[in-house]
Formats: structure tokens, sequence, C-alpha cells
């Protein structure tokens, strides 16, 4: 597999992680829909407006770890033997 779809795979992954979480953390009502509780979604807002740099280093941590599975396919590739 190309590096391209390495790595549309594994931002595919990070996705289906976050949907999972989002939706576990969720009140589902009768008509099928998810409601985001108040305060997930008070606590959500505040991250996406928190620049990295400001960030607590728990919340930094995490997102190193998502940068570390990138540089883990990084160097898997480079690894690899090039093609001619």
């Amino acid at each position: 597999m190309n590096l391209r779809e390495r790595l549309a795979e594994l931002e595919h992954d990070r996705w289906s992680r976050w949907m999972r979480h989002l939706f576990s953390r969720c009140t589902k009502t009768e008509q099928g829909a998810f409601v985001i509780l108040a305060p997930d979604a008070i606590w959500w807002q505040k991250l996406m407006d928190t620049f990295y740099a400001d960030l607590l280093e728990a919340k930094k941590d995490s997102d190193r770890k998502e940068a570390d599975q990138t540089i883990a396919i990084l160097e898997e590739m480079e690894d690899e033997p090039k093609e001619e």
C-alpha cells in the first residue's frame, strides 16, 4: 500500500474511533438522532477553541500519540524498498 493510502486508512481509523466515542457519549432519541449532552458540548467547544500550545500536557499527550501513529507509518514506508 502506498503512503497516501496508508495515511488515508489511518485518518479513517481515527475518525471511526472518534465517532464511536462521540456516539457513546450522546443520548439517542426515539427518532434515532444522537444528542450531545451540554457538558460534553461545552468541553469539546473549549478544546476546539484552544490552540495546541495552550492545551494541558495530558491533552497534548493524546495528540502526540496520534502523531506517533503517523510517524510510525512514515518510518515504515521509508524502510520499504523503493520501486524503480
